[in-house]
């Protein structure tokens, strides 16, 4: 299963995680500037662009002790599959 959500913050993650080996958090990490430029092409999102500023004060990047899988979102869509698919099969089960 996959949920997507924003999990900001550190407590958050950990909520969803609750300490199983199993769940891994998926980070798409990219810019202030490409997802600004990218909330901007948007007509009828949810998202003001006028929260994003807050948005990247509020996050707290994922730790190395997370074992989170980090993919950078300047790339086409099908790249960015690929490669969280490419990371998650590399992950020892």
């Amino acid at each position: 299963a996959v949920i997507a959500c924003s999990a900001l913050k550190r407590a958050y993650r950990d909520v969803l995680v609750h300490g199983r080996e199993d769940v891994r958090i998926v980070f798409l990490d990219g810019t202030q500037d490409l997802i600004a430029a990218r909330l901007a092409a948007r007509k009828g999102h949810f998202m003001p662009p006028g929260l994003l500023v807050s948005q990247f004060k509020t996050l707290e990047r994922p730790g190395a002790d997370e074992r989170p899988i980090i993919v950078s979102i300047d790339a086409s869509v099908e790249c960015i599959v690929d490669n969280i698919v490419t990371q998650l099969n590399l992950v020892p089960q």
